[in-house]
């Protein structure tokens, strides 16, 4: 009989050879922090770290870029909210049909600010105006980390204290040239 030990060692190790069956619904099972290590091969290791924190399974597997194609349970969430979304966007862009921009840990920190801070909004993304408990919107995050795309045009967007987007990226950008040029 296997434990719920080697039940979860199995499933990490399913989830990281890409070996779950399309019916896997068990995204949202707690499991310890582990690292995928890779060699040259393509061969890989599983480091469990057993002092580590617990987190969904989703959410390390977002990490590692090892979420099936047709993945859908974007909302999956530590304790402190930290979705799945959050931790994927971190690396590069959802997939086209995602609509979730709104789910957002314990700070409000949506998936969108998250994929403006790391630049990984889509194209046409048009939602800027998504804000904290503070008022500070998509925009204003990606205005301080200079990633706007082009089609942006929400300058005048204040967050509660009146300071606008165009605001932010003039700071930031005076900020940003002030460092290059030592």
């Amino acid at each position: 009989m296997i434990n719920q030990k080697e039940r979860i060692n199995e499933i990490i190790e399913m989830t990281a050879s890409n070996l779950l069956p399309l019916e896997f619904d068990g995204w949202d099972i707690i499991v310890p922090e582990f690292s995928i290590e890779r060699d040259y091969n393509s061969d890989f290791s599983i480091v469990i770290n057993p002092s580590g924190e617990r987190y969904p399974l989703a959410i390390i597997a977002a990490r590692y870029d090892i979420l099936p194609e047709d993945f859908t349970k974007w909302e999956i969430a530590d304790s402190n909210g930290w979705s799945a979304a959050h931790e994927f966007i971190k690396k590069r862009r959802l997939p086209e049909n995602f609509i979730k921009w709104i789910i957002c840990d314990k700070d409000h920190y949506s998936v969108a600010h998250c994929g403006a801070t790391y630049g990984n909004l889509p194209t046409d993304f048009n939602n800027y105006e998504i804000a904290d408990l503070e008022g500070w919107s998509v925009g204003h995050e990606a205005a301080r980390y200079d990633n706007l795309q082009g089609n942006f045009n929400h300058w005048n967007l204040k967050n509660s204290y009146g300071i606008s987007v165009r605001n932010i990226y003039n700071h930031y950008k005076n900020f940003r040239d002030t460092s290059q040029e030592k």
